[in-house]
């Protein structure tokens, strides 16, 4: 090598890394603009589940998370290339945030270890999750705000997993079992669903519960029902029952319950979590069986004079106003849409009722040895209202004290015993309302005279299609 050609090779600039031109730089600044806008959208749907005031399951956050990925990966790209590949290790820094997300969702939820009961007096805060939702909030109510919650207990996602552990056909446990069944639906449609429904309830329902679980229910009830007049009640309190987006209604509930027939019911109440309609719910949300979880709640049945249910805020009127539908006797009907009771619209303010519309109420439902029976109501006192204005005014107060503590509007289950006592049954997040009517389509003259609903009240605003059958 020559000297000449030495100092040439010395002194020659070293190539600069890749420059990207002014339009790259532009191309991925509005590239960088747009993916980032979408993602702090996306980031602000998750907080809005998180707060509880819109639906969330595992299938929708898998979603949201998918389609953050997809943005992000758009802005990292982006600033790669506005920056000439001058800090590639923002792809590493990428990979790591992925692969953390990706490990919190593959984790199985954990059953905490706890007692296989617990009193829902709220005296241990710390177990309240393993009660599942709704014991969770009673036990909230009667510990924190003192409020009248009907003495009882909740058996502990540590007696499902026990029920579950043990032994059901051959060498399997009945998870095993279960897991095994539950593993194919995602290939099924919704119709296909229900031999598989009847199957899990089958399996449930023949597996003899463990003695341990068995000695604890009965202890527990003999306690609550000492009297022979008393019975109770037993109902779900699902891992997800009870937030906004939730199993609510999803599962069975039995009143009249003698205690020694409580671990029998608390086993169907289980079995009821394999209901077809239950198992649709599970499909579409992508809920895994850990998610499933049951608690179930056994209760003092207050012998109510009458009961109902109440709105805190109206869903679809006036937001300062409450609504509360009142009957005599218990107010299970009610509930489940059997039967009309009065209405009140009242002022969350004053307690005043701005508006009463009665309903005949020619039953009640009153506890009986073992069951319910439906007595008839005096012709006069089926049109007198169920509640009187301080009544009113007493729940109106409640809904204020209710949706403080918990943030959001509450569908609350109340009942009223002999000496005028009001008890809460059941507090649960309110669904959002509907919004802004729709336009009602336009109807010939024909189909305009023709009346076909004449009154009626919003339990859940939404959309549906198809027969309408009177029960």
């Amino acid at each position: 090598m020559s000297f000449l050609t030495f100092c040439r090779r010395l002194f020659r600039r070293r190539s600069p890394p890749s420059v990207p031109g002014l339009r790259e730089i532009f191309q991925g600044f509005k590239q960088v603009l747009a993916a980032n806008s979408e993602a702090l959208a996306l980031m602000g749907d998750l907080e809005e589940s998180l707060s509880g005031r819109a639906g969330f399951h595992l299938r929708g956050l898998k979603a949201l998370l998918s389609s953050l990925d997809q943005q992000m990966g758009l802005l990292v790209e982006a600033i790669d290339r506005m920056s000439g590949g001058r800090w590639p290790e923002i792809h590493q820094v990428w990979q790591r945030l992925k692969e953390g997300v990706q490990e919190r969702l593959s984790r199985s939820l954990e059953f905490p270890d706890t007692p296989l009961v617990l009193a829902l007096t709220g005296e241990e805060p710390a177990r309240w999750a393993a009660m599942g939702g709704k014991a969770a909030n009673l036990a909230r109510l009667a510990g924190e705000l003192h409020l009248p919650v009907p003495a009882g207990f909740a058996t502990t996602f540590s007696a499902y997993r026990l029920f579950l552990t043990s032994g059901a056909a051959g060498a399997h446990s009945l998870a095993e079992c279960v897991a095994e069944k539950l593993a194919g639906l995602a290939e099924l449609e919704a119709e296909a669903l229900a031999p598989v429904a009847q199957e899990l309830r089958t399996l449930v329902l023949s597996q003899p519960l463990p003695e341990e679980l068995s000695q604890a229910l009965l202890d527990a009830a003999r306690s609550l029902a000492a009297e022979p007049q008393e019975t109770l009640v037993v109902r779900s309190s699902g891992r997800r029952e009870d937030l906004a987006a939730s199993f609510a209604g999803q599962y069975d509930s039995f009143l009249g319950v003698l205690p020694e027939e409580v671990p029998k019911r608390w086993r169907q109440v289980v079995a009821s979590q394999f209901s077809h309609r239950a198992l649709v719910y599970f499909k579409t949300h992508g809920f895994s069986l850990e998610e499933m979880a049951m608690g179930v709640i056994i209760q003092r049945l207050i012998p109510a004079a009458a009961a109902g249910l109440m709105f805190t805020r109206d869903p679809e009127g006036d937001p300062d106003t409450c609504l509360i539908s009142a009957t005599w006797g218990l107010g299970s009907d009610l509930a489940d849409g059997r039967v009309q009771g009065d209405l009140y619209r009242v002022d969350r303010s004053s307690g005043a009722v701005r508006e009463a519309r009665l309903a005949h109420k020619g039953q009640r439902l009153a506890p009986a040895e073992g069951g319910l029976r439906r007595l008839p109501v005096p012709p006069a006192e089926a049109e007198a209202p169920a509640l009187s204005p301080e009544h009113c005014r007493e729940l109106a107060e409640l809904a204020g004290i209710l949706e403080d503590y918990f943030g959001v509007p509450q569908d609350v289950e109340w009942a009223r015993d002999d000496a005028g006592r009001l008890w809460v049954v059941q507090s649960r997040p309110l669904p959002p309302a509907s919004g802004a009517a729709a336009r009602p389509p336009q109807l010939t003259p024909e189909e305009a005279a023709s009346l076909v609903l004449s009154a009626g009240d919003v339990a859940a605003p939404g959309v549906a299609a198809g027969p309408v059958y009177h029960l």
